[in-house]
């Protein structure tokens, strides 16, 4: 069977007839039915297609979740891919459900699902497995905006999940449009890698770039690239930071106490008053010639590892 996915992009979200508002499992037509923001990011048009194929053959099986009707009509509350499925093979019937216990709720001006609603439906939709990383990621975010304003760790327990599965998702809301384009496209579905790809092309875009056409996408590989590209940022930070002592005349004591310097912070490490700190701790201290000395070893450590 041959299905003509180009009426997807002209389907209206908002029309509706007037009938009299419904409840209970009743017959509406498509149009009578609504959508505003999902825990998906979009529709999917190859499942679209599939569930299209699956209800030209045997019908809808399992009547689409609405809330009460309103002036616009049936707002969906679960099953937009069955709703677009019945629009795109031109059905004026679609068995809907009508939850008389669903409440929408209001901020600025929007009706907005409850959050109740949100996490319910992503649930379902998790054990079922049918949410992509980025699907999760835009759902989580949701829950952490206003006026919902859950914090992170009410968001894991909600969902049965450890705080590290939050913090994962939430850290690929922000994706660039390259990744994102990619990870639609099913580079993969591991929030890990997604992660670590973003990570990387925050400080190569080039080098992440290179990474997603080539073949090994491990954890294990990214994590190692990950770790040589901070170490070569950090060592660049340093060595600048250097070049503005060197430049300048050292103030130091008769008895060769710490010179007197300050440098901006930079991941973590950074050096103040003739001494290099890491998070706060004394890392080692710069008396009279250790400056040039320091200097002289980081030249030689970028020589020998030119190709690192």
């Amino acid at each position: 069977m041959s299905l003509d996915l180009s009426g997807l992009n002209n389907l209206n979200l908002s029309e509706a007839h007037t009938s009299e508002p419904k409840s209970g499992v009743v017959m509406v037509h498509p149009k009578e039915c609504y959508v505003i923001e999902q825990v998906r990011v979009e529709i999917d048009p190859e499942k679209v297609k599939e569930l299209a194929a699956s209800i030209d053959e045997i019908g809808i099986e399992t009547p689409i979740k609405v809330y009460p009707k309103d002036n616009k009509g049936y707002l969906i509350h679960n099953g937009e891919h069955r709703w677009a499925a019945a629009n795109l093979l031109g059905l004026t019937e679609l068995p809907v459900f009508v939850d008389e216990k669903a409440k929408l709720i209001e901020h600025k001006g929007k009706k907005l699902r409850s959050k109740e609603a949100i996490i319910g439906q992503a649930s379902d939709n998790l054990h079922r497995n049918e949410l992509t990383p980025l699907d999760i990621a835009h759902t989580l975010s949701v829950l952490l905006d206003p006026p919902y304003s859950m914090k992170k760790g009410e968001i894991a327990k909600s969902f049965a999940k450890p705080a590290a599965w939050v913090s994962r998702h939430l850290n690929i809301a922000d994706l660039s449009p390259f990744l994102t384009q990619h990870v639609k496209k099913g580079l993969t579905r591991n929030v890990e890698v997604i992660e670590l790809l973003h990570k990387i092309e925050k400080i190569d875009s080039a080098k992440c770039k290179t990474l997603i056409g080539g073949e090994d996408l491990s954890r294990k590989f990214l994590n190692e690239e990950l770790k040589r590209l901070q170490t070569l940022d950090v060592v660049s930070g340093v060595d600048s930071e250097l070049d503005e002592v060197k430049d300048e005349p050292l103030s130091v004591t008769a008895n060769a106490e710490p010179v007197s310097k300050s440098i901006k912070k930079h991941k973590g490490t950074y050096f103040k008053d003739g001494a290099f700190y890491d998070d706060g701790e004394l890392a080692l201290v710069i008396d009279r010639g250790s400056v040039d000395s320091l200097i002289a070893q980081l030249e030689a450590w970028k020589i020998a590892h030119k190709d690192f």
